[in-house]
C-alpha cells in the first residue's frame, strides 16, 4: 500500500477500531496487502490510459 493512500490508512483504521487487539499486526500486513495490490494496479493502469 502506498503511503500516501489515504483510502487505504482509513480502512486499516476503521478495521483496528472495530477489531481492537483482535487486528494483529499479520491481519493488518495482510489487509494492506489485499487492497495495497489492486488499488495500485488500477492507479498504474489508470495513468497508462490517461496518455493513450
Amino acid at each position: 500500500m502506498r503511503e500516501d493512500d489515504d483510502v487505504g490508512a482509513a480502512l486499516l483504521m476503521a478495521l483496528h477500531e472495530h477489531f481492537g487487539d483482535a487486528f494483529t499486526p499479520e491481519l493488518e500486513q495482510a489487509w494492506a496487502t489485499a487492497y495495497g495490490d489492486p488499488a495500485e494496479a488500477m492507479i498504474a493502469e489508470s495513468a497508462v490510459a490517461g496518455r493513450r
